[in-house]
């Protein structure tokens, strides 16, 4: 309240931000169908998204890109929502926002390694139990938070590549893109 300034923290009612999603329906861009299935079928395994989610940095995040104003959790819905409302909706809440949000490298490369993702080419990423190269791609789109979502998604791909995975952020040109890049990839 000093100088007539007043601060105060706009709850907008998502659960966290900025999120990424596995697309679990992955189709390939014009690859082999036995690639393609190889790497939906890493997609779909709940111990290779579970791995991913132990090697993001949610702190970092929170520090670099909302300055410390923002808490780690898990992708979920606003504890304010009315699922969460009762004693058990809120513990509900708490197991989902805190499931596998720990970062935790050790665990992410067990994980990794335990899925058959245990060997390296030769700049030190995994690659996939056939040998080919496994990479992922981080699409976001700029729907008024572009500076702080390129600056959260270089984080993350940082992250990955510290547990061995090459990643690359992706800017789309709007969310029309990336429901395109959806349908193209899903079955």
């Amino acid at each position: 309240d000093a100088n007539d300034y007043r601060g105060s923290n706009y709850a907008q009612g998502n659960g966290a931000e900025p999120n990424w999603m596995v697309n679990q329906s992955y189709l390939g861009n014009g690859e082999p169908e036995e690639g393609v299935a190889e790497i939906r079928t890493l997609l779909r395994t709940p111990e290779f998204r579970q791995a991913l989610s132990h090697a993001m940095d949610r702190e970092r995040v929170c520090d670099v890109v909302w300055q410390g104003f923002a808490e780690p959790k898990q992708f979920t819905v606003s504890p304010q929502s009315l699922h969460f409302a009762s004693s058990d909706g809120q513990a509900l809440y708490e197991q989902w926002a805190n499931a596998y949000a720990d970062l935790n490298v050790d665990v992410a490369n067990q994980l990794l390694d335990e899925l058959g993702l245990d060997n390296r080419d030769e700049d030190g990423f995994r690659t996939l139990p056939s040998g080919e190269p496994l990479e992922l791609v981080l699409d976001y789109w700029d729907y008024g938070l572009v500076d702080q979502l390129a600056d959260a998604t270089e984080i993350y791909a940082t992250n990955l590549e510290a547990v061995g995975i090459r990643a690359r952020a992706n800017l789309l040109a709007d969310v029309n893109e990336w429901l395109g890049t959806l349908n193209e990839n899903s079955s």
